[in-house]
């Protein structure tokens, strides 16, 4: 009868490879997320600092959890929430998605930055004021933000300040809320006009 000794001593090389590679695999292979860590937390449980080896000396007061790296809250730390003037600059440098009910050709996303809301503010007053399109134009050529030109007469600019006028005031609104520590929600960058 066979020995599982003479079984590893002949086949041995093989086996003992292979119980070497899945060992290297399983011990050095794992993923940074797979890993454990020590974790302080606050009081309300969010993670306010995390060490991979062991925790520091003298270990705070508020220590240690062993969390998983994978953990929502280990992540929360390392990808906090942007601030509301943060989402505030992302949301005015993404533009806003204009859709028009009765003339297609001007659907399109618009740049709607600091400077951007001051030219369209501009023509807009001009043409309230009776002055028109710059040179008396009857149309203007706007650029979306992809550099793509829409024509639009008086009424259909108007319409389109209205639409900036109003997201803008939206965000304006929702991070001074934010901010202040209220409740808020970011409007949706997409607007209709006729």
């Amino acid at each position: 009868m066979k020995k599982l000794s003479d079984f590893i001593y002949c086949h041995g090389t093989g086996i003992w490879l292979a119980v070497a590679i899945v060992l290297v695999v399983l011990v050095l292979g794992q993923p940074a997320s797979a890993q454990q860590v020590w974790a302080a937390t606050d009081t309300s449980g969010n993670v306010v600092g995390f060490w991979n080896n062991a925790p520091p000396s003298p270990v705070p007061t508020n220590c240690c959890t062993v969390m998983w790296m994978t953990d929502t809250r280990i992540q929360l730390y390392l990808n906090p929430a942007p601030t509301p003037e943060q989402a505030y600059a992302t949301a005015l440098a993404a533009g806003l998605t204009i859709t028009s009910t009765s003339t297609p050709a001007l659907n399109g996303v618009y740049s709607i930055g600091p400077v951007a809301q001051l030219n369209i503010t501009s023509i807009a007053s001009s043409i309230g004021a009776g002055q028109g399109f710059p040179n008396g134009g009857t149309t203007i050529q706007w650029l979306d933000a992809q550099s793509v030109a829409h024509e639009m007469t008086p009424a259909q600019f108007l319409a389109f300040a209205d639409a900036v006028r109003n997201y803008v005031y939206q965000l304006q609104l929702t991070a001074s809320t934010l901010v202040s520590g209220g409740a808020a929600s970011w409007p949706a960058a997409a607007a209709t006009i006729p």
